[in-house]
């Protein structure tokens, strides 16, 4: 009995040595060598599901959705309502543009962890996909009261509430992320671009380039402040303006 016992123990050792090599390995870029780590802890034991569990995901990382979603489909049969296994499931359909199964394991996180701010958020842009867009600002809701500090909810649901033309609560929120974050340039974008919507170019230029101010080198945001500062400047040079002064820098 004690015989087998060392025996297991050892074994476990092993795999998870394996893993550990794999992982390293994998994160060196050396993915040949990472999956024939992967492979040896297999052979040792085919029913150690955080093998599969690891494989997958570093097949999601490598974009190889099929092979990742046998994967962690495997590692969920070994490992029934895992939270990891789910919302890997969630991120291999949502990679997949399949949106409905991916909206069925949101529910099954949910009903496991009914305060995670993080599923809400997910189930969210999933819901914006599948164009049921009132239950996706219900879920940026349920996230934002979860987590008030959550920037990238209040971005996400500012774009979409900016796409359905509420450009007033669109603004909010975006002055909501950039006081929860000044230094990151997503919510100044945003704003700018709901600006523009309102054909507001002073105030749009402004924003834009507070941006630019924090991050040149983003190419999205060098993009649109080039483009915001030629609109204002030919606006500016149209006769009878009438705007403010704007200094182009």
């Amino acid at each position: 009995m004690n015989e087998n016992l060392n025996t297991d123990e050892f074994l476990e050792e092993e795999i998870i040595k394996y893993l550990s090599q794999g992982k390293k390995l994998f994160s060196q870029n050396r993915i040949d060598e990472a999956f024939e780590n992967f492979d040896k802890a297999l052979e040792l034991n085919i029913n150690y599901a955080d093998i599969y569990l690891t494989k997958g995901e570093a097949y999601m990382q490598m974009f190889e959705i099929e092979e990742a979603e046998k994967c962690i489909k495997k590692y969920l049969r070994m490992n029934a309502n895992s939270y990891r296994g789910y919302m890997n499931m969630i991120e291999i359909y949502t990679m997949r543009g399949n949106f409905k199964k991916a909206l069925s394991f949101c529910n099954k996180v949910i009903e496991q962890r009914q305060n995670d701010f993080l599923i809400y958020y997910k189930k969210a842009y999933i819901l914006t996909q599948l164009t049921r867009i009132e239950e996706a600002l219900k879920c940026y809701d349920k996230c934002i009261q979860l987590n008030p500090n959550y920037y990238e909810a209040y971005c996400e649901k500012a774009e979409l509430l900016a796409a359905y033309c509420n450009h007033d609560e669109a603004l909010d929120l975006y002055s909501k992320a950039i006081k929860l974050d000044s230094n990151r340039i997503d919510a100044y974008i945003g704003k700018a671009l709901v600006y523009v919507d309102l054909e507001n170019y002073d105030h749009a230029f402004l924003t834009i380039k507070k941006a630019y101010e924090l991050d040149p080198s983003d190419e999205w945001c060098r993009c649109h402040y080039t483009i915001i500062k030629d609109i204002l400047k030919n606006q500016k040079n149209a006769p009878n303006n009438r705007g403010i002064v704007i200094p182009f820098n």
